[in-house]
């Protein structure tokens, strides 16, 4: 069974068709690469798995069990996790602090609880730090705990926000660009590190990626959309090779390679 299942999802903002008639399956312990144009509804597909954006028709189940109409944070709760275009960290606090607030709705408690410190908060508050410090060990950056974001590189955010997503140990991890601006010494980086998430952690990950070498080179299967409609899916090679996909944007992708 498959571990993500879209059936025909359709949603619009105003007169806009964000995605149209878009089913796709994501199979367990897959790495399943998402592209195409920019403006093509890779993002808008995820807000509605992450129960961002709710759409006009469709299905979305995740391990048989169906999402829509859940708040994000039931979303999260179910097992998936994900990561944005644009960093998102709190500036004025530390990494440690920002991975933390990965799993703020599980620690959080009461007034009562927190006015007290009770010895549960205390203990949630406990095994958080510990699960952070996990994550952070994990994509080795843990010499890094007390800094603050806002001294960190772009790429080091990057990093800290995929840090934030495996705290909360999902089995579905959605990466929203996590590649973008990077050197391409960091874009092999990221590479390995997503080959261990999976055979280390078993997480199933979607991704969303403009740097084709990563996706073609990582990703099990590809899906390809295009102004809201899915235009083709299958490996890497066949991708390629694919007519209506190079006229919609490999072929742009590499012709700005050229110059």
């Amino acid at each position: 069974m498959a571990i993500l299942s879209l059936r025909e999802v359709t949603i619009a903002f105003g007169g806009v068709v964000a995605l149209k008639d878009v089913s796709m399956d994501v199979e367990p312990g897959e790495i399943r690469g998402l592209i195409g144009p920019n403006g093509a509804g890779k993002s808008t597909l995820f807000n509605v798995v992450s129960g961002l954006n709710r759409p006009q028709q469709g299905q979305v189940c995740f391990e048989g069990r169906e999402l829509l109409g859940l708040r994000p944070h039931r979303v999260a709760a179910q097992g998936i996790a994900r990561t944005f275009q644009a960093a998102q960290l709190f500036r004025g606090m530390t990494v440690l602090e920002n991975v933390m607030t990965g799993l703020h709705d599980q620690t959080r408690g009461g007034v009562l609880a927190a006015t007290l410190s009770t010895r549960a908060m205390r203990e949630a508050e406990a095994e958080a730090r510990a699960r952070a410090l996990e994550a952070l060990r994990f994509i080795e950056m843990e010499r890094l705990n007390d800094r603050f974001a806002v001294e960190l590189s772009y790429g080091q955010q990057r990093l800290v926000e995929i840090a934030r997503a495996l705290v909360r140990q999902p089995r579905l991890l959605l990466l929203d660009e996590p590649a973008a601006g990077l050197s391409l010494t960091r874009v092999a980086g990221v590479d390995e590190l997503l080959r261990r998430i999976r055979a280390e952690k078993g997480i199933t990950i979607v991704l969303v990626e403009h740097v084709i070498r990563l996706v073609m080179g990582i990703s099990d299967r590809v899906t390809v959309l295009n102004y809201g409609q899915k235009i083709a899916e299958g490996s890497p090679e066949r991708i390629r090779e694919d007519p209506a996909v190079i006229e919609a944007y490999l072929g742009k992708e590499r012709a700005g390679a050229r110059h």
